[in-house]
C-alpha cells in the first residue's frame, strides 16, 4: 500500500493540473463497481440496449 502511495504523490507533482486525490480514488472505485455490476458477460452494454443483449444471450 506504501509503494502506491509513493507512486501516485510522484504523479502529482508530475501532474498536478490532475492530481489524484481520496474524492477522485473513491469516485473511481464506486464507477468501477457500478459498472462491474451493470456489465453482462463482461461487457458493458447501454442500459437502452441491454434487452436485446439479454435476449440473444438466452
Amino acid at each position: 500500500m506504501f509503494e502506491v502511495q509513493k507512486q501516485m504523490a510522484r504523479f502529482n507533482r508530475r501532474f498536478p493540473q490532475i492530481a489524484l486525490d481520496p474524492q477522485a480514488i473513491r469516485q473511481s472505485i464506486r464507477a468501477r463497481l457500478r459498472h462491474s455490476e451493470e456489465s453482462l458477460n463482461g461487457i458493458n452494454v447501454n442500459p437502452r440496449l441491454r434487452h436485446l443483449v439479454a435476449e440473444r444471450v438466452r
